[in-house]
């Protein structure tokens, strides 16, 4: 079966480099002393993007089907999951009914908790790096001058920081993300703690779709139908062969308040998603994990005369 895919690119005029570029470089030839100067300080503060699309080994991606096309069935065998016991399920059910439901953003309605996990910290770090999810770095000086460098270069950035959001008042315990090459869009799931049980965690998992300007800074918009994200978590996961049992179970309170000021109201079956994770000593590994070290990489006077060119082309 042939799929035949065209990938449109980003156009240099829609960036903030090129912008720049168009004020910057006729002072090259008109007034080099400030020309050169200008060109220097706008590569520091507006680096050129990179004209190169790479998909590394692994790439996800959605097909918009035109016509009908048959599918095969898969050569790899599935790995076996198993169902939770009727007492489990009672005791996850029990965990769920006493404990808040909503993250809160400051005093604001904020991500939905649609994931709960079973497992030591350890167990979860293994399988979310083996299924290719990074964990998000915390907002720092440098952290916050790559998101900008990512940001003006239309690039990705794996570990990008993100807002602290609360749950019972409690900042999450870590946040594990996956994206490809930009930090527009990305997979992401909060994970707190459960209050007094040690392998018991509780995520709110949604999927960022792009930028949007509100209250005077910058956000993500996120996609309403937070159940595929959901969906996106325990497929990951279960992919790795690090999943013992999963099992979807009822809200407590199916009910969820809308936030009023949010752009798009929250749609789901009100499910939660459990799963029990083991000591995953062995992973099966998603496609292309391990294998991104810098393929295809140039050095910084490769990169440094790329940008140039672009700027003088533009």
């Amino acid at each position: 079966m042939t799929i035949s895919v065209r990938v449109y690119g980003i156009h240099p005029i829609v960036s903030l480099s090129s912008s720049l570029s168009f004020y910057a470089v006729p002072l090259l030839f008109v007034d080099p002393p400030v020309g050169a100067p200008a060109l220097v300080i706008k590569s520091l503060i507006a680096p050129s993007p990179n004209p190169e699309i790479r998909f590394p080994t692994g790439t996800e991606l959605i097909l918009r089907l035109t016509t009908a096309v048959p599918v095969p069935s898969p050569n790899t065998d599935f790995v076996p999951t198993k169902s939770f016991s009727r007492d489990d399920l009672t005791e996850i059910e029990h965990l769920l009914k006493n404990s808040a439901q909503r993250a809160y953003m400051g005093n604001r309605l904020s991500d939905v908790v649609n994931v709960l996990l079973i497992g030591s910290r350890k167990q979860m770090d293994r399988a979310f790096h083996a299924s290719g999810w990074s964990q998000a770095q915390r907002k720092s000086p440098l952290s916050l001058y790559r998101m900008y460098h990512a940001l003006t270069r239309r690039m990705g950035y794996p570990s990008s920081p993100m807002n602290s959001l609360t749950l019972n008042g409690v900042p999450s315990a870590f946040v594990h993300q996956k994206s490809l090459d930009t930090v527009q869009k990305r997979h992401h799931v909060r994970v707190w703690q459960y209050s007094g049980r040690a392998n018991i965690w509780l995520g709110a998992a949604a999927e960022d779709v792009g930028f949007r300007f509100e209250l005077a800074h910058w956000t993500h918009s996120t996609d309403p139908n937070i159940d595929s994200e959901r969906a996106k978590v325990v497929n990951d996961l279960v992919f790795t062969g690090c999943v013992d049992a999963a099992g979807l179970l009822p809200r407590p309170s199916t009910d969820l308040v809308q936030d009023p000021k949010a752009e798009h109201p929250i749609v789901t079956d009100g499910d939660v998603a459990a799963i029990r994770l083991n000591d995953c000593i062995h992973p099966h590994l998603m496609a292309g994990e391990g294998n991104m070290s810098g393929l295809h990489e140039r050095g910084r006077l490769a990169h440094t005369l790329t940008e140039f060119r672009d700027d003088l082309v533009i």
